[in-house]
């Protein structure tokens, strides 16, 4: 007979939001609407679109999409 786990003890990867802060991430779909290919625009176009809770499921499934836009707002920035 198999044992029932209660708890998942394995460490959860940490947040979008837990990583950058709302300006950071704003600022970076803005960058991806500016400067992306069809497909980002499209993305930054639904994170201005959604409502906190499907702004946060776009963060966590594009979650690479999004960072690799935040260095080139830093950096623009300066």
């Amino acid at each position: 007979m198999q044992q029932l786990k209660l708890f998942d003890i394995r460490p959860r990867p940490m947040r979008m939001l837990d990583k950058y802060d709302t300006q950071t991430l704003f600022d970076a779909a803005m960058l991806m609407q500016d400067t992306g290919g069809s497909f980002s625009k499209h993305i930054a176009a639904a994170y201005f679109h959604a409502d906190s809770t499907n702004r946060e499921k776009l963060l966590e499934t594009f979650s690479t999409l999004f960072e690799s836009y935040i260095p080139r707002r830093l950096k623009s920035v300066e």
